[in-house]
């Protein structure tokens, strides 16, 4: 890890992916999208989690480093109506991203919602950051739930 990026964006389930990265002391400022409709307490148990993983260490870094509560920007308005659920925004954002990026798949449940959030605040020019790392951590086989001809990371 270095200071190669000034931003990363992860999307949540449980939180614990964004717990475990938010406990590095190398992460810059973590901004962390649930896909779950009514999550806002979700953010205190990210940090909760982060400090339970750092509990030897956390005396020493919170000297130097910003607290974890302070470098975790927690996003919980970005759902599209709950888990698994797509709006039609969302869905056309999906189709437009798998168009321009077939290499790149992002699955139906998480990280769509977390990229049509990140590039809509670029697009309005609230998005803060030069250098953002969109961290991927799978999910793919969420589409498993949807039709087939609804996969637009599906070849014809």
């Amino acid at each position: 890890m270095d200071d190669e990026y000034d931003a990363w964006v992860v999307s949540a389930g449980t939180g614990t992916t964004a717990a475990g990265l938010l406990a590095h002391h190398q992460t810059p400022d973590l901004h962390v999208f649930s896909a779950l409709k009514g999550a806002q307490n979700q953010r205190g148990f990210i940090v909760d989690q982060a400090q339970q993983i750092n509990a030897a260490e956390l005396s020493q870094l919170m000297a130097i480093q910003k607290s974890f509560s302070e470098k975790l920007f927690f996003h919980s308005h970005c759902h599209q109506g709950g888990y698994a659920k797509q709006s039609p925004a969302l869905k056309k954002f999906i189709h437009e991203f798998a168009k321009n990026n077939p290499d790149s798949p992002l699955d139906p449940v998480y990280t769509c919602k977390s990229m049509y959030a990140v590039f809509t605040a670029m697009e309005e020019g609230t998005w803060p950051y030069r250098r953002t790392l969109f961290i991927h951590t799978g999910g793919l086989q969420g589409w498993r739930g949807y039709p087939l001809s609804s996969n637009p990371f599906v070849l014809p």
